[in-house]
């Protein structure tokens, strides 16, 4: 009898265990493993009688026709058996690496062979050290497939020795697999160290290399720690290790080992910085060329043709809207400086929602660049905005149509759980200073100023709501009525008052096109009310206001002097994205600030912006934090 003959007939075996496929189509191997797997459970010896015939004929028909089941749904004993049977056969490695098997598939199948055999992780393991000792040629694809599975089936503690010898892989991506194995237990940290402590220089570099682009703060810790090594490549990866975390300390670490007196570090430094693509290095690379020779010129001429590159790619893209918002000067023993940051991701086609890294920020204050800073972002997943802005007859026909640009524009950034509200108030001429107009009563020095006003006719109240349609019908509406529109402070009052209870994070916009009097007694009521209720006031005026940037300042707000109401859309568009999500820079100067250039670079966008401080302002007293 010949073999295929032979296979004909266990064929036809198989098919009278279930006759119901012998009529159907595809009577091949694949058919009749799925039919004595499916039927394991009626006559599990003489199906798997059956099955090891089938593997004995033709081993690698049978792998492939393993293979197709076991990326479909299978009988759970069934299955069991047949994994027994590749895995006696030397074939279930080969499966499980197949990445036509989907990796869950894969995992599910790993899984219920390391029940069959406890000592399976001992086998991979030896089979992945075996071609790296022996510098075997293995796929990249099946090595990161097995370290995934290895990492799924065992604890990482036990394959610490194992991870040693993988670490000298000379493949960077397999060397990358590692750290979910070396990460996964809660002795993940333990491991961690006792790798970074490790008596050979390349096995402590590529445990560094190893966690790049990993955020966990625990690593970012035991990274920090590399720094001190005493071997320029481990220096040189926990340095971009630091970077591609975000952290601030990596910038500051390159910049300090341009000065080592090893000339391999000073290569390193120039290698890191040329790595992260950062422009903020070309000055150190500038002055590092002019008096250097062999291999650290090569690096440093290297490094710059990396950076040039990155700003090539981000120059071909639309630009970030960068913004500061606010810029505080804190005295806290030496001088702090806290700046409020927005970046509009959507000016560049790319999400708001997309998180930027501490690194992404490059800070220049008064022509110094600043490498020791922190960063942290601000926002909530909800919050309520409202907008007072002028009545359009208040407004010459061109700025009322920029003013409702702005209010379309910001409106596209409100999200489905924002609650907002829109009102309008009329402009009133200017008082003396012991007089205001609020609802239309004049206010003497001797009244209760907010308080007599709203027993009496009760402030501008106005709904808030999370309805973009109604909002766009708020905003669109020319309002005409001289007797019935509140004032500023009216409006103001009404707004932070009618603000809803449930959510923390309120904000009021102000858009003061013209010069707005407000006697002080009410400023601070106003002030006393928003904290009260928690409301940010932030004000967007064309003037000098001093005044208003008090407001602000007090109640934690941004004030945004533009010069020409032109500058109303981009503007009221950053403070309301500011409202939902900014970013705070922390960092310490030695003078005043007067001016600061703030660049944030992305892989392929950049933005650039520059802060003014005011003519009016002097210097802070630094009790409020922004």
């Amino acid at each position: 009898m010949t073999d295929h003959q032979y296979l004909d007939s266990m064929k036809s075996n198989a098919l009278q265990t279930v006759p119901d496929l012998a009529s159907g189509p595809g009577t091949d191997t694949d058919a009749v493993l799925q039919s004595l797997v499916g039927d394991f459970g009626n006559s599990p010896l003489s199906n798997g009688r059956r099955m090891r015939e089938l593997i004995q004929l033709n081993s690698e028909q049978f792998r492939r026709s393993a293979l197709t089941l076991l990326r479909g749904d299978f009988d759970r004993r069934g299955c069991r058996y047949l994994l027994t049977l590749l895995w006696t056969h030397d074939l279930l490695l080969p499966i499980l690496s197949d990445e036509r098997l989907p990796v869950g598939q894969a995992l599910a199948a790993a899984q219920v062979a390391a029940e069959i055999d406890p000592q399976l992780h001992i086998r991979i393991t030896r089979y992945l050290i075996s071609t790296t000792l022996e510098q075997q040629t293995i796929d990249e694809k099946e090595a990161t497939r097995l370290l995934q599975i290895l990492g799924a089936i065992n604890d990482s503690v036990s394959l610490q020795p194992f991870v040693r010898q993988m670490l000298l892989h000379p493949s960077p991506r397999i060397r990358s697999k590692l750290s979910l194995l070396i990460g996964r237990s809660q002795a993940g940290n333990k491991s961690l160290a006792t790798l970074l402590s490790d008596s050979d220089a390349r096995v402590r570099a590529n445990a560094v290399e190893a966690l790049w682009h990993n955020n966990n703060p625990q690593i970012t810790q035991l990274v920090r720690a590399a720094l001190d090594d005493g071997n320029n490549r481990v220096v040189g990866n926990a340095i971009l290790g630091l970077y591609f975390a975000g952290d601030p300390l990596s910038i500051s670490a390159a910049l300090g080992l341009v000065s080592h007196v090893e000339p391999l570090f000073r290569a390193t430094a120039a290698w890191a910085m040329g790595e992260t693509g950062d422009p903020r290095f070309l000055t150190c690379l500038g002055r590092m060329l002019a008096g250097s020779v062999g291999q650290i010129r090569k690096a440093v001429f290297r490094a710059i043709g990396l950076i040039k590159k990155a700003a090539a790619a981000r120059a071909a893209a639309p630009p970030l809207r960068v913004e500061v918002l606010n810029l505080a000067t804190l005295p806290n023993g030496t001088t702090r400086v806290k700046a409020v940051v927005t970046v509009a991701m959507t000016a560049s086609g790319r999400s708001q929602s997309e998180v930027l890294l501490p690194t992404a920020f490059v800070i220049e204050a008064e022509g110094i660049q600043v490498t020791d800073y922190s960063c942290s972002i601000c926002g909530a997943e909800r919050i309520c905005l409202a907008l007072a802005i002028p009545r359009s007859a208040d407004l010459i026909e061109e700025d009322y149509l920029f003013l409702e640009q702005s209010v379309q524009s910001s409106l596209r950034g409100k999200r489905p759980s924002d609650q907002w509200a829109i009102a309008r108030y009329s402009r009133d001429e200017p008082k003396p200073a012991h007089v205001v107009t609020l609802c239309g009563q004049d206010l003497g020095p001797n009244s209760n100023s907010l308080g007599d006003l709203e027993d009496d006719c009760g402030p501008a109240r106005t709904s808030y709501t999370a309805n973009s349609i109604a909002l766009n019908r708020s905003g669109e509406s020319r309002s005409q009525r001289f007797e019935n529109d509140p004032s500023l402070a009216a409006a103001l009052s009404g707004l932070i008052t009618s603000a809803p209870a449930g959510i923390a994070a309120k904000h009021l916009v102000a858009v003061i096109p013209h010069p707005e009097f407000i006697a002080s007694e009410v400023l601070d009521e106003l002030v006393q009310v928003a904290r009260k209720s928690r409301v940010s006031i932030h004000v967007l005026c064309v003037n000098p206001a001093p005044d208003y940037f008090q407001l602000c300042q007090a109640t934690q707000g941004f004030y945004r002097e533009m010069s020409s109401f032109e500058d109303l859309p981009e503007e009221l568009e950053a403070i309301c994205a500011g409202a939902a999500k900014h970013y705070q820079l922390d960092f310490a100067h030695p003078v005043e600030i007067s001016n600061l250039t703030l660049d944030v670079n992305l892989a392929a966008a950049a933005g650039r912006t520059h802060w003014n401080r005011p003519d009016f302002l002097e210097e802070s007293n630094g009790d409020e934090a922004v």
